[in-house]
């Protein structure tokens, strides 16, 4: 844990964690993925924290995972990770020690499945201060499995998610 520390501190330093908001958080998590900056997107993931989250074993065989994939991860992850992929955060709510970050994502390869055509999906994840007051980001349950079950649907789109795809031409 101590050397995984060091490493993750030679990229991300937990003061500068400390003082950022939660915007600036999402946005530098995203570009982390983006870049396969592993040592920095574990950090936001709770790597930082002086107490690891409670399921950090996921989270880091998870986050390993996608960065040696590549280009290649699966989703969930390939819309955070792959450089193919047009990304950036359409939605925010933000309070003192919460955030629900929404970010819509145009992968040219399309969803996969039977059609291949691009559109553009949402990611949504939360990021929670901890105890010793660094940001966390909280991502949803499909982004720790390790594959994914064929009978898991997307969440149908409501009023709320359609507003969210129409601001992604705008940003």
């Amino acid at each position: 844990a101590g050397r995984m520390r060091k490493k993750i501190e030679a990229t991300l330093m937990a003061e500068d964690v400390r003082k950022m908001d939660a915007s600036h958080c999402a946005r530098r998590f995203l570009a982390a993925c983006e870049q396969g900056d592993l040592p920095s997107m574990l950090g936001f993931l709770g790597g930082l924290a002086v107490d690891f989250p409670e399921d950090w074993a996921m989270r880091l065989k998870a986050a390993e995972r996608a960065v040696a994939a590549g280009a290649t991860a699966q989703r969930p992850w390939r819309l955070l990770t792959s450089p193919d992929v047009a990304r950036t955060i359409v939605g925010q709510e933000i309070d003192e020690t919460s955030a629900f970050i929404s970010g819509g994502c145009l992968d040219p390869a399309g969803p996969g499945g039977t059609s291949a055509v691009p559109r553009i999906e949402l990611v949504h994840f939360e990021l929670g201060k901890s105890e010793d007051g660094l940001w966390q980001v909280n991502l949803p349950p499909p982004f720790l499995q390790t594959s994914k079950d064929p009978d898991d649907d997307d969440d149908p789109e409501g009023d709320f998610d359609t507003e969210l795809l129409n601001a992604f031409p705008a940003e």
